[in-house]
This record gives C-alpha cells, sequence and structure tokens, in this order.
C-alpha cells in the first residue's frame, strides 16, 4: 500500500510538472498542470503532516508576510484599482506548493528520479509540440503552439512562459548528462539537449539568449576556477575576476552600444522601459514595504499591469525590505548550491531571467531552485 501510495505521488507530480507549462488550457487560473500538482499537494500533506523549515521555506514565508502587510498599505493608498482574487489564488497555491516539494523532497532521496522523468517526459512531449507545430498545424488540442505565427510557445499563452521550462531543461540536461558514467549514455543525453536549445531560441525571447550568455560564461568561469583546495580556488577567482573587469572597462562603449541595440531588438523592449519607468514611481508611495497585491506599474492610475521584471515586481508587491530579503536569499541559496556548478547554474537561470520577467509565479522557477537545493544537500550527505 505504501509503494502504491509512494508511486501514486510521484506520477502525480510528474504529469503535474508536464502540463504546467500549458498555461492556454486554463480555465480562470486552473489548468491541468494546477490540477495535477494541487492534488498531489495535498497528498503530500496527508500522508506527512509535518512541514519542513529550511532556507527556501523561510523565505517564501517571510515574503508571504511582507506581502500581506504591504497589501494593508495597498488597500489604504490605492483607491484607483481594486485587489484581484486571482491574485490571491496564486500565492495561496504557490504557498502550498512550494510546501509540498520542500517537505516531499526533504524525506526522501528522489529528486534526481523527479529530475530524470520530468526531462525526458519533456524532451519527448515538447520535441513532438515542436514538431506538429512547425510542420503540421500552428494549434492543437485548443493550444496555440506559436505566438504571432513567429514564437514558439508550447502550449503556453506566450513565449517567455514556455522559455521558463525549456531554459532551465537544458542546464538540466547538462547535469544529467554529466553524471553519465558510460560514453554512450553521456554522448545522448548531451545530444538530447539540442531539442530544448533548439525549442528555447525559437521563443525569440531576448532575455533568453541574454540569459544563455551570461551562463555560458558563467560555465566557463567556473570550470576554469574549480579547485578542491579552497585557497587556490579563491586566488583563481580573483585573477579571473580582475581579467573580467578590465576587459569589460576597455570596451564599456561598445558593450552598452551593443546592449541599446539589442533591448530595441525586441519588439517588448522600449515597451518595459515605461514599464520599469512607471514600476519605480508607484513604488515610491509605499518603498518599505510595498503595495502588497495593489503593487503594479502605474497602479496609481488605476492601471493593472505586472512591471516583466522580477526585482521592481518586488518593489512594488514588498518594498525595499522584499527586494533586500530576495537578494539576501539568491546570496545565501548561491554560496550554498555552488558547490554543484550544474546547481548553481539553474539557480542563476531564474535570477538572470528575473531582469525580464516576473519569476515568483512560474513552476518551474521553484521546481528548479528546489531541486538544486536538494540536489546539493543530498551529494553532501552521500
Amino acid at each position: 500500500m505504501v509503494l502504491l501510495t509512494e508511486k501514486i505521488e510521484n506520477t502525480l507530480l510528474i504529469l503535474g510538472l508536464l502540463a504546467a507549462p500549458l498555461t492556454s488550457l486554463r480555465v480562470w487560473k486552473i489548468g491541468p498542470g494546477e490540477l495535477l500538482l494541487f492534488l498531489w499537494c495535498l497528498l503530500v500533506m496527508i500522508r506527512r503532516r509535518y512541514i519542513v523549515i529550511n532556507l527556501i521555506t523561510k523565505f517564501w514565508y517571510i515574503f508571504i508576510f511582507l506581502l500581506t502587510i504591504g497589501t494593508l498599505f495597498g488597500n489604504a493608498i490605492i483607491t484607483q484599482r481594486t485587489m484581484e482574487i486571482e491574485e490571491v489564488f496564486t500565492y495561496v497555491f504557490f504557498t502550498l506548493f512550494i510546501t509540498s516539494l520542500v517537505t516531499f523532497f526533504d524525506g526522501n532521496n528522489n529528486v534526481q528520479f523527479i529530475l530524470k522523468r520530468i526531462y525526458w517526459l519533456d524532451l519527448i512531449f515538447f520535441t513532438f509540440l515542436f514538431l506538429y507545430g512547425t510542420y503540421v498545424g500552428q494549434s492543437i488540442f485548443g493550444m496555440k503552439l506559436w505566438f504571432g505565427g513567429v514564437r514558439f510557445t508550447g502550449g503556453a499563452l506566450n513565449p517567455h512562459q514556455f522559455a521558463y521550462t525549456s531554459g532551465p531543461m537544458v542546464i538540466a540536461g547538462l547535469y544529467l548528462a554529466s553524471e553519465k558514467k558510460s560514453f554512450l549514455k553521456k554522448f545522448l543525453t548531451y545530444a538530447s539537449v539540442i531539442p530544448f536549445f533548439v525549442m528555447s531560441i525559437a521563443t525569440l525571447s531576448a532575455t533568453l539568449t541574454a540569459t544563455f550568455a551570461i551562463l555560458f560564461f558563467l560555465f566557463i568561469f567556473l570550470s576554469l576556477t574549480y579547485d578542491k583546495n579552497s585557497q587556490r580556488r579563491t586566488k583563481r577567482i580573483i585573477i579571473f575576476s580582475i581579467i573580467i573587469i578590465i576587459l569589460i572597462l576597455l570596451s564599456a562603449e561598445n558593450l552598452y552600444e551593443i546592449f541599446i541595440n539589442f533591448v530595441y531588438s525586441d519588439p517588448n523592449g522600449p515597451g518595459r522601459f515605461e514599464l520599469w519607468y512607471d514600476s519605480i514611481n508607484t513604488w515610491k508611495l509605499s518603498p518599505i514595504v510595498g503595495l502588497g497585491l495593489y503593487g503594479s506599474a502605474g497602479a496609481e492610475r488605476g492601471i493593472s499591469i505586472e512591471a516583466h521584471n522580477t526585482y521592481f515586481q518586488l518593489l512594488l508587491n514588498s518594498g525595499i525590505i522584499g527586494l533586500s530579503l530576495y537578494l539576501y536569499f539568491v546570496y545565501k541559496l548561491g554560496k550554498f548550491t555552488i558547490k554543484s556548478k550544474h546547481a548553481f547554474l539553474m539557480v542563476m537561470f531564474f535570477v538572470l531571467y528575473g531582469f525580464g520577467g516576473y519569476s515568483f509565479r512560474r513552476v518551474y522557477m521553484w521546481y528548479f531552485t528546489i531541486t538544486a537545493y536538494y540536489l546539493v544537500k543530498t551529494e553532501d550527505n552521500t
């Protein structure tokens, strides 16, 4: 009976993660992914009847407390718009999901088992959607596969939502390949990364392209500076950091020009600058604790638009305290996961992609963040 229940748990989680990117199938805020994951969360909580408090859950609970305080301020300050009940549902769902996933992984060593299953299932399923959308039709089973006919969405409402899935899967594939012993399995797993990379590029997300570019150099940096001897490692990091800083200073003008051209090559680029400008003006209404669920770019004018940037959105939702809390969380998580190159890159993916989107309401953001944490913790225990 116990083994059967564990199999049901694993199956619900894997299928829920597989369906999570299919946001075009949602009715209101609920799609097949949310429904399966909600059932999985209930099963996990009923079976265990306890919660685990660690770095990740501590951060989330404090953030939710700050969000609540900010909402009280927002209710008093913002009179031009009402709070959307969808926002309440979203944060309740993620509180349940984060709590359940941490509890689930903390009680057993199946973090690699789940990662392997979801990686290969995602690869098969989304490669099929990509090939179908390219050669047969632009929609299937009510899911739109292309945005504007040119940007791949993988069944999501927009390409950025799918990028939150395909992007970290590239890193997951590299990690799984590094764990293989035989040359053939290693080669095939490395090759399996290619479809995820192609689908990622097909989203035409400038944010994702920039994130991949930075992660590539970060990967090279970590590879060159890696040394089990901490003193030698520190020396290497200092030397390479100085070299990088010098190169940046010498080419600052060219880098600025490249950045401007890059931003304006994205149709949404200039519009995001306007959103961020509005976000700063709105944040000034409650700079310490933010405006909670009333926080949006231009909220004082009755506008309800997300900042499309994790850091600006945190300022809007939870003020300078919330942003500081997140930066401290990233520092602690990065310090812990840097023991594993791939786990660290999983975390850094969402830190970087957060400059072009709000990551907190993405299932794969929390799945990979928690997975990265427990991959390292499992290795430490071993």
